[in-house]
């Protein structure tokens, strides 16, 4: 029984951290793209920046695969609008109430006991035209 308790705490583990991706492992992913950056650019993308004029490359280097890919048109150009998102927890006050019997009557107690949601929520925006970075914002 141990033996299974223990398989399965390693596979979630290993399954939570199959998903985590840093600058530096995405760029030993794709060391040809990450080569072809200028110096300066390499030096921002390790970091987890992006600078206006970036290819596709080096932002998804940079800040990984975005979540949302969203197509436009400004004056005849097409563009891309790439959303990335962050997961944000947040507590929520929440009291719990419990009545114990006892020789005199009831007693009541309270407990906090805080509720913790995680959602998803878009964080950055990214807008490309032509394959370089025009604009980016933090949202």
């Amino acid at each position: 029984m141990k033996w299974a308790v223990a398989v399965f705490a390693g596979s979630l583990a290993l399954l939570a951290c199959s998903g985590c991706s840093t600058p530096q492992s995405r760029a030993e992913d794709n060391p040809e793209a990450f080569a072809r950056l200028p110096p300066r650019q390499r030096n921002a993308v390790l970091n987890g920046r992006i600078e206006v004029g970036m290819n596709v490359d080096a932002v998804i280097i940079a800040l990984g695969k975005p979540r949302r890919v969203l197509e436009g048109n400004d004056r005849g150009t097409p563009y891309e609008r790439w959303i990335f998102t962050r997961l944000y927890t947040e507590r929520v006050p929440h009291w719990t109430y419990r009545s114990v019997p006892t020789r005199r009557g009831w007693i009541t107690f309270n407990d906090y006991d805080p509720i913790e949601i995680t959602r998803e929520v878009e964080d950055f925006e990214v807008v490309i035209k032509q394959g370089r970075v025009v604009s980016w914002r933090q949202l």
